[in-house]
């Protein structure tokens, strides 16, 4: 009977197999990330440094010092047609606004009662009055005065809006700082859940791969573009402006679906807009005069709660790959201007604001009212052909709160 194989002779026979080739392994394949999505809407960048600097005029009431230019007096506080502002002009020789002498300011918005100044710095300045902490600050009203909290964060701002007293600037890195108050049709000022901010604070909370791409405001509340297409709204609820159920802090619009995303956003006084990634244009807020451009009349639909699409602005209705690129609001009116510098009107048109004669065919008259109106569906702005260079177009668009 043979013996049986010792232990040890079996671990040997273990060891001299395996001296020969060890099979190979298959390793599972390194997962190399896929590289990130290109921005659907780029963080907005400091404007070009032009020299000789732009020059700032100023004209109208001045006696908040929203000009800048000091108190006034009940007797000067109009000025009634566009006057250099010295003061800016003094602080450009002098450097204050740049690296060097010649740096000048490269953007100006308006609120109610104040004024916010952007220099090459990025550094952000106010004036005007302060009863809602508009100013982003402390001390002297009537002069232009640095946001010296934003400049101790390094908050390089490149954009700003300004409400009646909200304000918002968004910096070259796509954050954003908001300060000032809300006021609700009752009279009562907020800050979200708290009153009136006095400084510039961060409020809106985003997914890490994400920044804010651009701002707008109404008179009450503030619309947000993200690099990535989503808006945020935030403010005063009333009459739809937000769309989409009240809130107290920034939450998302939705444009029909989830997945669409948005590449334009615009604000009223009371009313939202935005362009969708496949060029369609989409209004909410309140709709008294027309003014979303939704065309619903007036009798029927005072508020639009949620995004809705304007009527004839695709890029599918304007034809030869044109689109919508800015959009801008007033208390009844809103304009639109197209990339190939096209201008759309529609609102209210009490004293001329739409630029459109009381002939037009889309006037919409209502009983009582000895002549024109309102229209409620966007119509093309003509510009006297004399008034136009050969080859020149629009390439950008402004408005009051009736003008």
């Amino acid at each position: 009977m043979p013996k049986a194989t010792p232990k040890s002779g079996r671990k040997r026979a273990l060891r001299h197999r395996s001296n020969s080739p060890p099979p190979k392994r298959h390793r599972p394949a390194r997962v190399v990330p896929a590289p990130s999505s290109p921005l659907l809407n780029q963080i907005p960048q400091p404007l070009p440094h032009l020299r000789p600097a732009p020059q700032v005029f100023v004209w109208g009431t001045g006696n908040e010092g929203q000009m800048g230019l000091g108190r006034v007096s009940d007797d000067g506080r109009f000025i009634v047609k566009p006057t250099r502002h010295t003061w800016i002009e003094n602080k450009i020789s002098e450097g204050v606004f740049g690296d060097e002498a010649g740096a000048g300011i490269v953007s100006v918005v308006a609120g109610a009662m104040h004024t916010l100044l952007i220099d090459e710095k990025g550094t952000v300045w106010s004036c005007g009055q302060n009863d809602d902490e508009a100013l982003g600050r402390t001390g002297d009203e009537s002069m232009f005065h640095p946001l010296q909290s934003l400049v101790d964060e390094g908050f390089r701002a490149v954009q700003a809006a300004a409400g009646s007293n909200i304000n918002a600037v968004v910096s070259d890195q796509g954050e954003v700082r908001a300060w000032g108050s809300f006021r609700n049709g009752e009279g009562r000022t907020s800050f979200g859940t708290a009153p009136p901010q006095q400084f510039p604070v961060s409020i809106l909370k985003l997914p890490a791969e994400e920044k804010t791409s651009s701002i707008a405001a109404g008179s009450n509340h503030l619309v947000f573009l993200t690099t990535g297409g989503t808006i945020y709204t935030w403010g005063i609820a009333e009459d739809g402006r937000l769309g989409r159920p009240a809130s107290n802090i920034p939450e998302r619009v939705i444009l029909g679906r989830r997945s669409r995303k948005a590449v334009v956003v615009g604000a009223g006084e009371t009313t939202s807009f935005a362009v969708d990634d496949s060029g369609n244009v989409w209004a909410w807020g309140l709709n008294n005069g027309g003014q979303t451009g939704t065309g619903t009349r007036l009798r029927n639909e005072d508020c639009i709660k949620h995004p809705k699409l304007v009527l004839g602005l695709s890029s599918q209705a304007l034809g030869n790959g044109d689109k919508v690129v800015r959009i801008v609001g007033g208390q009844f009116h809103t304009l639109f201007l197209t990339h190939s510098g096209k201008v759309y009107a529609c609102g209210a048109c009490i004293d001329g604001q739409l630029g459109l004669p009381e002939s037009h065919s889309a006037f919409e008259v209502e009983a009582g009212c000895p002549k024109p109106v309102y229209i409620s569906e966007p119509q093309l702005v003509e510009f006297p052909p004399e008034q136009l260079a050969d080859n020149d177009r629009i390439v950008y668009i402004s408005i009051g709160g009736k003008i």
